[in-house]
């Protein structure tokens, strides 16, 4: 009779804990809400439009050094490129959804779509320099938000802010913020990929 209660006990719970996966928002990212029923898998296709990055806070990157400046505003070009690039990646390769695609590749009208649209509230090249005086690689880094849409009513269906860092060791600015965006690709694919 105990063994049939245990069994039972714990078939209940087992269960129970399903049902809260269900509803509750998934643990992917630093901070988020979701404000839909999920699983999402009744809006098709998903569009990613391109993050902006303009109003972001850039640290380390000093405005008076025109040439670092000029470098940077490309890093910056590529960071966005790179991350809708690489999570429609990600998102097709994980078969998440049948269809993702950027903003710029959608024609016509998109009844049941998600659209994902963000931006990178700040970015941070890193301080190479202290490498050389005090032994510290410094650490370059980026922070984001964004919601995911319904795409015929508006309604946000969850909302989201997320960062990533990484230490430059002997790598460039450059190579270590694109390899924080591609992980930040990754952090923004799980998430979707628990939505669904």
């Amino acid at each position: 009779m105990k063994k049939l209660f245990l069994a039972s006990l714990l078939s209940l719970v087992a269960v129970s804990g399903v049902r809260a996966q269900e509803t509750s928002p998934p643990s992917t990212l630093g901070n988020q809400t979701v404000f839909a029923s999920i699983p999402l898998s009744k809006y098709e296709p998903l569009i990613i439009r391109d993050f902006d990055i303009e109003g972001a806070k850039i640290s380390n990157v000093p405005p008076e050094d025109a040439d670092q400046v000029k470098r940077f505003n490309s890093i910056k070009a590529e960071m966005v490129k790179a991350l809708t690039d690489d999570l429609i990646a990600k998102i097709k390769a994980k078969g998440i959804v049948k269809e993702v695609l950027s903003a710029t590749e959608v024609t016509g009208t998109t009844k049941n779509a998600v659209i994902l649209e963000g931006r990178f509230t700040a970015v941070d090249a890193g301080r190479r320099g202290l490498r050389m005086y005090i032994g510290f690689s410094g650490v370059a880094a980026a922070s984001i938000e964004g919601r995911l849409l319904d795409a015929s009513t508006g309604a946000v269906l969850a909302s989201f802010s997320h960062s990533r860092s990484a230490s430059l060791g002997m790598a460039g600015s450059k190579r270590v913020l694109l390899q924080v965006t591609d992980d930040l690709a990754d952090d923004l694919a799980a998430f979707i990929g628990k939505l669904y």
